[in-house]
């Protein structure tokens, strides 16, 4: 009977043991996505390895010797900058963040688009005679960043 009791002990024991390391292997998991995602993103190349640049063709749109907006002329369906932005061909790029395209000369302001996937910068674009801010989805705000809290929450780091 001692034995009996002790086998059903020891299988609860292992039971809460791997219940807890497949919680911890869950978050951890989740948190080097994310981590692999941004690291992405920072290298100009998606998961596949296409790099930004590659992904699309922009044309600058000149009136009177000004950038008036830069054109998607194609985006690769399922590269990075239609993944990320959602951009489709025949949007009109008029601002990166909070800065017109205007402040930069045409090939100046599509180089500066493509930073933009890299610092993850939001794109105001024209779409069927409406504007709209890309990218739609949330992106982590530095409060909500999971990666951050996890260091936040180790004493000495800042």
């Amino acid at each position: 009977m001692r034995a009996l009791i002790g086998l059903v002990a020891l299988l609860i024991s292992a039971f809460i043991v791997a219940y807890i390391w497949s919680e911890h292997t869950r978050t951890v998991s989740r948190a080097g996505r994310q981590a692999q995602q941004q690291a992405y993103q920072l290298s100009g190349r998606d998961e596949t390895g296409m790099a930004v640049k590659d992904s699309i063709t922009l044309k600058p749109i000149e009136s009177g010797g000004q950038t008036r907006a830069v054109l998607v002329e194609k985006v690769v369906v399922g590269g990075p900058m239609e993944k990320y932005y959602g951009l489709k061909t025949g949007d009109r790029i008029i601002r990166i963040g909070d800065r017109s395209v205007g402040l930069f000369d045409g090939e100046m302001a599509a180089l500066q688009v493509i930073e933009a996937h890299r610092a993850g910068t939001p794109l105001v674009v024209i779409r069927d005679d409406r504007e709209i801010t890309l990218p739609l989805r949330q992106t982590p705000q530095p409060g909500n960043d999971p990666i951050r809290r996890q260091l936040d929450a180790i004493p000495g780091i800042r």
